[in-house]
């Protein structure tokens, strides 16, 4: 798709949808009732975030994954989604369950959505396991470092998400997570 085809997409959509709606309804109202113009749907009916996300299907991602207080510790994940995978040789165990092309975030419902269908700024959820029980959920972002939630161990970073129907797309390199530098004295794991 070129640019300008991005831009009416999505109005589109907002469009075509509630019309489709409005086509069933009258088959909602009594009998005796014959509405004289189209009837209004709820706006509850435009296009959501799954159906946004739903034109770009991924094949799998990258992550690479860092531990708040193992800072040498780097796991590089590549895993489609849905799929469970180990992460080092912990007892965490993650899934990555959701992918928003376009991320965003409405901070009062706290809700999240794809602005567009563009990759433009593409994240997943994973979700993590400790010892099979639940422990944390956290987005990875392609275009952002990986952060750490005030009671996380590990966090995440997204830097390469393979598409079915769309070229592959890459973090840029500046922006992956450098494995620290490493300390002056290697730990042993002997007495000090």
């Amino acid at each position: 798709m070129n640019r300008p085809t991005l831009l009416w997409l999505p109005a589109l959509l907002l469009v075509a949808l509630p019309l489709a709606a409005a086509e069933k309804a009258p088959a909602l109202l009594p009998s005796h009732a014959t509405p004289a113009a189209p009837v209004a749907v709820p706006a509850a009916t435009t296009a959501t975030a799954a159906t946004v996300t739903d034109t770009l299907r991924v094949a799998q991602v990258t992550l690479v994954v860092g531990h708040r207080v193992f800072t040498e510790f780097r796991d590089r994940i590549v895993t489609p989604l849905d799929t469970e995978f180990l992460i080092g040789d912990s007892e965490y165990t993650g899934k990555v369950v959701e992918f928003q092309s376009d991320f965003t975030m409405d901070l009062a419902s706290r809700k999240v959505t794809s602005r567009t269908l563009a990759p433009n700024n593409p994240a997943v959820r994973v979700l993590v396991w400790k010892n099979g029980a639940p422990d944390d959920t956290s987005w990875a972002f392609l275009k952002m470092p990986p952060h750490y939630g005030r009671k996380s161990m590990l966090a995440f970073q997204l830097t390469k998400v393979e598409f079915t129907n769309h070229a592959t797309i890459e973090a840029d390199s500046a922006l992956i997570a450098p494995r620290p530098a490493a300390a002056a004295k290697p730990h042993t794991g002997g007495t000090h």
